[in-house]
């Protein structure tokens, strides 16, 4: 993943995961992370507030990883640690709240749950840190950048409603909701 990475007008996100590999995270802690932890940060241009979630090698060693937060890059606040990584990869649970298996609470920003203007995800500080994301997000935009190339219009969701009344009949069916289905 590199800078150029965006998701546009984003109205709803659900399963944000980042995984990142341990050895490409740049040494930091919650005063310096803006500078050059790996970065996410929510845009809310409407509100025009933007929170940052920053991923880095605690400056000191006593942890593999931390993770910060921050409100309009300012008063960094690191929320939680993770002394070792499984493998080389280390998951981050955004919405979740989890970083590898441990509960980080206060990663994902409180004000976008049920947020009901758009805002923009963005990435910064991740031209040198081996990153992969995955969401599902719904955008009135397509993805640019490298995340063009991986993206799939999916159905974000559904309400189906069935409903028939009757003492004689036996109903049964199928609902699917997949990509290549017809819209019939």
């Amino acid at each position: 993943m590199n800078d150029s990475a965006a998701v546009r007008d984003v109205k709803r996100v659900r399963a944000f995961d980042l995984a990142i590999d341990e050895s490409s995270l740049s040494n930091a802690n919650a005063s310096t992370a803006s500078e050059t932890a790996a970065t996410v940060v929510f845009n809310r241009t409407g509100a025009n507030t933007t929170h940052e979630v920053y991923v880095y090698a605690p400056i000191d060693g006593s942890a593999a990883a931390a993770i910060a937060t921050a409100t309009n890059g300012t008063n960094a606040t690191e929320r939680c640690r993770l002394d070792a990584v499984d493998g080389d990869r280390l998951p981050i649970g955004l919405t979740a709240g989890t970083i590898g298996d441990t509960p980080c609470p206060g990663i994902w920003p409180s004000d976008l749950r049920g947020e009901t203007d758009a805002y923009d995800i963005e990435f910064e500080n991740t031209d040198g840190t081996d990153t992969e994301m995955t969401a599902t997000a719904l955008t009135t935009m397509d993805p640019v950048g490298p995340l063009a190339d991986g993206s799939t219009p999916a159905v974000y969701d559904a309400t189906l409603r069935l409903r028939y009344r009757t003492a004689d009949l036996q109903f049964d069916t199928t609902v699917r909701v997949a990509p290549g289905e017809p819209n019939e």
